[in-house]
């Protein structure tokens, strides 16, 4: 909704505005205003000669609901992000856990004398991906060196029960 008042010599000439909003027209001039009837408009008051005078106004009503609208849809989209952000917080979360339990069953496995578990390299190249393949690696070496144990304490046996044998 517009309003519009132009004077000339201080006389309404035209316009729906009943009186001059309380802005100067010397120097042009914007601001929120009240009319006469209450309503509150933003209206802009300049001198066009010096005897004529334009304000212009434009209704808050229009924009003040595009700005409930406005606040509704940032309230909204805030909401949605919110939402969002903590639905992949916690895939990543779930995803993470459940990486770091098969690693564990894998330890738990391995405390049980099963050594040829190993822990699963799941997932991205990325630290715990790194972590299964270092502790792959350990494992190798610890079975390795219990085989080799135990390769030289059957030849420690086999020597010494041949030793027990001659001496008969």
């Amino acid at each position: 909704l517009e309003f519009r008042r132009v004077l000339f010599r201080s006389q309404k000439i035209a316009g729906n505005l009943r009186q001059w909003p309380e802005l100067s027209s010397a120097r042009p001039e914007a601001d929120c205003v009240q009319t006469a009837d209450g309503q509150r408009i933003f209206a802009r008051a300049t001198q066009l000669a010096p005897d004529l005078r334009l304000a212009v106004g434009r209704s808050y009503v229009a924009r003040q609901a595009l700005l409930v609208r406005l606040d509704w849809a940032f309230v909204a989209a805030a909401a949605t992000i919110a939402l969002l952000s903590l639905a992949a917080g916690n895939m990543a979360a779930r995803r993470l856990r459940a990486r770091v339990m098969n690693i564990n069953h894998s330890f738990d496995a391995i405390r049980g004398g099963q050594m040829n578990v190993r822990a699963p390299v799941t997932g991205d190249d990325d630290e715990l991906a790194e972590l299964s393949r270092n502790t792959n690696r350990m494992l190798d070496q610890v079975v390795y060196l219990i085989d080799a144990q135990r390769s030289v304490s059957d030849q420690t046996a086999r020597s010494e029960e041949h030793s027990l044998n001659s001496s008969h």
